[in-house]
């Protein structure tokens, strides 16, 4: 299903907050924190 939704997202160049989005909610339940830079990095941690 993530593959699925990962593809039906617009994540040109400079418009991946789509992207960014369904992954952030894919990974939740495995980090203990998820944070977005200023460039739009997605930056999750696992204690």
């Amino acid at each position: 299903m993530l593959l699925k939704n990962l593809s039906e997202c617009n994540g040109t160049s400079g418009a991946e907050k789509e992207v960014r989005d369904v992954l952030c909610e894919e990974i939740k339940s495995w980090v203990t924190s998820v944070s977005i830079d200023k460039i739009g990095n997605l930056i999750a941690y696992a204690y």
